[in-house]
């Protein structure tokens, strides 16, 4: 009788094990997520815009196509470090805030006492 307790506290003890194992996983799908998709893909936009800007000449940048440029620039870099939310979706779509916040779900285990 003992051992079957025993055995039936590891098997809740191993299930409870895969359940965090799984969650973690989840958590290292959406930072790479991330790091593929939102924060790349808008840091290379934004480096796109840059060298327009650099092409340009001082009366080029005092334009207003210039300045268009320099605005998308900052929204792109704004998207890239905070993240944006996805209409459709209603999620946040990864910049570097929120997979520094992911990343910080992977360092972070709940601790519960072992119940026999």
């Amino acid at each position: 009788m003992v051992q079957a307790r025993a055995t039936d506290a590891a098997e809740a003890g191993m299930g409870e094990y895969l359940n965090v194992a799984m969650m973690q996983a989840e958590i290292l799908r959406k930072i790479l997520r991330g790091l593929q998709t939102g924060a790349d893909l808008s840091l290379q936009q934004v480096h796109v815009d840059a060298k327009q800007l650099m092409g340009m000449t001082d009366a080029q940048l005092l334009s207003q196509s210039a300045l268009s440029t320099l605005d998308d620039m900052e929204t792109t870099a704004r998207y890239a470090f905070i993240g944006q939310v996805n209409p459709d979706t209603n999620q946040v779509q990864g910049g570097a805030v929120q997979i520094h916040y992911n990343i910080q779900g992977l360092a972070t285990l709940d601790v519960t006492p072992f119940k026999a």
